[in-house]
């Protein structure tokens, strides 16, 4: 998979960490609180709500005009997409096969909020990413790391990448009928494929789109077509077929939504300030802010971790005005606990690794 594809992946993950972390990205200054505490988010079961009265009505015009595939989406109580994207056929003479799917779901009371990217055959690595936002935190999945944070703002049910991301909105669609999809009225329609023409030099292009009635949201979209491929960039001389399909499921349906309970989860022998804020954790860092003075906050540490069972060990400290840092034994473990006072915002921050 050449440059475009793995830009656009790149361009998708930054957009779901981004949108998990915008209120508190980890950095090498904020700790992970433990995720056992964390209790799943179900939203119980109702029945299809209207998106609006505009969008509420059956479309006898035969014709619809969507500006984001996503659009309603904000209107239910829950939901889960799969925007699922494939290609097959020959890249150089060689065969050639990748998919890349997203899963998104989505809690609206509480509010909690759940994404993951797959993708095997792209030719970047297929390691996965993984995001959630509940109960006021963010946990983010990539590969074998995990990021734990605290959240200061709710999950919003925008999706962060559907068909739209890369066609932009729906127009000249055909009505075809209704039908009933993943158990919602629809409206089915034909839609005009001329405009994909950037996508590459396909000859039998079809894509159709399915739409609630009520609701106005989209329940399902494909497009499919056999040709050269020339936007993904499969090779340099790329042909097969390319497919895009997108669902929206389980409207309004108890979704759970749970973090991972291995993410971020500090040890129990570690303190932690009891004004915490903040908080941020990845693999065996963990860091966090805290309005305690400089001076209290270095002597919890002093005395909290030896009350923990740790050995200072005084050769590993270091100090200056506004900052120090604390070393500790304990069995095969070392700790190094950072602080630092920052005058500008009279806050102390603390770092703290663990290594074994």
């Amino acid at each position: 998979m050449k440059t475009r594809l793995v830009g656009i992946i790149l361009f998708v993950s930054v957009l779901i960490l981004s949108a998990c972390q915008s209120s508190t990205a980890p950095n090498a200054n904020s700790t992970r609180p433990a995720a056992a505490t964390t209790k799943p988010v179900v939203v119980p079961t109702t029945a299809p709500v209207v998106v609006s009265t505009q969008l509420a009505n059956d479309n006898t015009s035969g014709n619809v005009d969507l500006t984001d595939v996503g659009q309603g989406l904000d209107a239910l109580d829950s939901y889960q997409t799969n925007f699922a994207m494939s290609f097959d056929g020959t890249a150089d003479g060689q065969p050639k096969q990748w998919n890349w799917t997203t899963l998104e779901e989505f809690v609206k009371n509480p509010a909690a909020k759940h994404s993951k990217i797959s993708s095997t055959d792209t030719g970047v690595a297929d390691a996965g990413f993984e995001s959630w936002e509940v109960n006021g935190k963010s946990y983010v999945s990539f590969g074998t790391s995990c990021i734990q944070s605290d959240s200061n703002t709710p999950p919003t049910s925008s999706s962060s990448f559907t068909p739209s991301s890369i066609i932009g909105d729906i127009r000249g669609a055909q009505l075809l009928g209704s039908e009933t999809v993943n158990g919602i009225p629809t409206q089915h329609f034909a839609v005009d494929v001329q405009r994909f023409a950037a996508l590459g030099n396909y000859t039998d292009g079809k894509s159709e789109v399915w739409v609630a009635t009520p609701g106005g949201y989209v329940v399902k979209y494909f497009y499919q077509a056999t040709g050269k491929d020339t936007f993904f960039a499969s090779g340099t001389n790329s042909q097969g077929t390319i497919r895009w399909d997108y669902e929206v499921k389980n409207v309004n349906q108890a979704i759970n939504i749970a973090p991972p309970a291995d993410c971020g989860q500090i040890a129990a022998d570690i303190p932690i300030l009891p004004d915490a804020k903040n908080n941020s954790a990845f693999g065996d860092m963990t860091t966090y802010s805290s309005a305690t003075g400089f001076d209290d906050a270095v002597n919890f540490y002093k005395t909290q971790m030896v009350a923990k069972g740790w050995t200072a060990d005084e050769s590993s400290n270091m100090s200056a005005p506004n900052f120090a840092t604390l070393g500790f034994k304990k069995d095969t473990r070392t700790a190094s606990v950072s602080i630092t006072f920052d005058t500008g915002s009279n806050l102390t921050t603390v770092l703290i690794t663990i290594s074994k």
